[in-house]
């Protein structure tokens, strides 16, 4: 089977998700199947100790951590060209912003995570469809995997498409 795994990107391994998903990537490998992992908000960077290698993935970034934050702040950001959005999901930025400030304060991000489980907001819709288009230009894949409940708002757009 051609699966894809959409997992979070790698900052401070705070939530373990990247490191999880790149052993579990490699079981599936292992078994013959064709294993893609695309990394959403941070790019991917594997430090665990099982598998040093990480599975095949994309160097894109959907969802980029900064481009997704300015846009839920400031939604006019939207409006503008993927091109001109497009520096903002740098890899070295994003792993750069990654070590800064501090990621997990629920308090803070409290609006940012309702909206992405929501995924009505337009910057989310237009990440999705960004997403859509990448995995139906390259091989569709027979499973999607979403790596923690925080990714279901993109279920319902990913079966309808």
């Amino acid at each position: 089977m051609r699966i894809v795994m959409l997992t979070p990107g790698t900052g401070h391994f705070y939530c373990g998700n990247c490191l999880r998903d790149n052993t579990l990537a490699h079981a599936l490998m292992k078994q013959g199947h064709e294993v893609t992992m695309i990394p959403l908000y941070l790019p991917i960077h594997s430090e665990s100790d099982q598998e040093p290698t990480t599975p095949p993935h994309t160097d894109e970034v959907f969802m980029g951590g900064i481009n997704f934050y300015l846009q839920h702040k400031l939604p006019w950001l939207g409006k503008l060209p993927r091109g001109m959005k497009k520096w903002l999901d740098a890899p070295g930025l994003l792993r750069w912003s990654s070590r800064q400030g501090d990621m997990t304060d629920a308090h803070k991000h409290a609006d940012l995570t309702l909206a992405m489980l929501r995924s009505e907001e337009e910057a989310a819709q237009q990440e999705i469809r960004r997403l859509m288009r990448w995995m139906k230009e390259h091989d569709p894949p027979d499973v999607i995997s979403l790596c923690n409940v925080l990714l279901t708002g993109l279920a319902r757009v990913i079966k309808s498409e």
